[in-house]
């Protein structure tokens, strides 16, 4: 019997039975033969994703933080700003 685990891709704490976690993916639309707007997505980890999604691209996220910190990473990838890790106080 295998048994699946996981961690998180963030903060790489092993997933538990009563975590609260999400699966998450970066994608690239393709309109008529061309690349075109690239997007990200979030589901509680109990979704099913597409099929082309499974293992390989799939981010795996601890809670609320964890993806807020990815989807922050990835938002600023693809707008082209870098991302700044750390505030700094006034």
């Amino acid at each position: 019997m295998k048994i699946d685990t996981h961690a998180c891709d963030i903060c790489k704490v092993q997933k538990r039975e009563v975590n609260h976690w999400f699966k998450a993916f970066t994608f690239q639309h393709v309109v008529k033969g061309k690349e075109g707007l690239m997007g990200i997505q979030i589901l509680p980890w109990e979704a099913e994703f597409p099929r082309v999604f499974e293992d390989s691209n799939v981010i795996h996220l601890c809670g609320i933080e964890c993806a807020m910190k990815w989807s922050g990473r990835e938002l600023s990838k693809l707008s082209g700003n870098p991302c700044v890790e750390t505030v700094e106080s006034v």
